[in-house]
């Protein structure tokens, strides 16, 4: 699918102070990268994570996801939100080029997929991204889409995500990738809103 608006994008949304609340707390958490219980092969992602489902980070970013998905016009039926992703990368970590989510019945989560039975049949529709460092801390480590439009600009690399405390939010079918760290560590919290596949 191609949209008008391949990303909404809030600058400095929260300030330093509670970026490092979000850092301190997701660091006492953090564990190696797995997926479905297995670790992440280092051609697909090099970076440490934990899962977080405290209220008041949710409290903190979900009303972004919603503002986004209404001012962009996307307007997607989302019903639940996943664990929330708290990532660290550091130098030489990176997330290959991927999508968090397909768009139709086949990219639905299946019993075998997940122990919980609210996502059964769901979809990702929306992603976010919250940068937690400050720019001056690292070096690499930037977001990018490819779009998929070749007579338009295809890639797309929004340099105000790297400012502290930014949200960008995201269908989640967009390709997108983590760039490699060349120094410092990079710390973000991602968010995944769920629904029915798109008919």
């Amino acid at each position: 699918m191609i949209v008008k608006n391949p990303y909404m994008l809030y600058e400095k949304a929260l300030d330093g102070e509670t970026c490092s609340r979000i850092i301190d707390h997701g660091k006492s958490k953090v564990e190696k990268a797995t997926v479905d219980g297995g670790p992440v092969k280092e051609n697909v992602r090099k970076s440490n994570i934990a899962w977080l489902t405290d209220p008041w980070l949710y409290q903190i970013v979900s009303p972004y996801v919603m503002d986004a998905n209404k001012a962009s016009g996307w307007n997607y039926d989302v019903t639940m939100y996943e664990s929330l992703q708290f990532t660290c990368y550091e130098p030489g970590g990176y997330y290959s080029w991927h999508s968090d989510g397909g768009s139709d019945i086949h990219s639905s989560y299946t019993k075998e997929m997940t122990n919980v039975s609210a996502k059964i049949g769901k979809i990702r529709k929306l992603s976010m991204t919250l940068n937690l460092t400050d720019p001056n801390d690292y070096e690499g480590g930037d977001l990018k889409f490819d779009t998929g439009q070749h007579n338009k600009p295809q890639y797309l690399e929004p340099p105000e995500v790297r400012t502290q405390g930014s949200i960008i939010v995201f269908p989640s079918y967009i390709p997108h990738q983590i760039t490699p760290l060349t120094s410092g560590t990079r710390y973000s919290l991602v968010l995944w809103a769920l629904g029915d596949p798109f008919k």
